[in-house]
């Protein structure tokens, strides 16, 4: 009897060419991460009436997922403080509607 017929095959390693890339990659999206956080913070701290923070912060660009939902459960927590309920639940159903969000439901699911 074969042996070796019961056995997943042998997942290639990657070349240095491509864990290059990979790292690359990596270190990339997570400088992207980092600079959309620190927009919202510059936004956060530069915004002089807490009425107008939820504007301030949406008024920012994003350029990561992880970034987009940040900036909406800030706008929540600004607008929810403010008292907006409004402007709250429009914040809230955008995180909800986020893929990343429904990603990390989908993830805890499984656990």
């Amino acid at each position: 009897a074969s042996r070796a017929s019961g056995k997943a095959p042998k997942a290639k390693k990657p070349s240095k060419k491509e864990e290059m890339i990979e790292k690359n990659k990596r270190e990339q999206e997570e400088k992207d991460v980092r600079s959309d956080l620190e927009k919202l913070e510059n936004a956060v701290k530069s915004c002089r009436s807490k009425a107008q923070l939820g504007a301030a912060i949406m008024a920012t660009k994003c350029a990561t997922p992880l970034g987009r939902l940040r900036q909406l459960l800030m706008v929540l927590d600004a607008e929810l403080k403010e008292g907006n309920e409004a402007a709250a639940l429009d914040a809230l159903w955008a995180v909800e509607a986020s893929p990343l969000y429904c990603q990390a439901l989908e993830q805890e699911d499984d656990l």
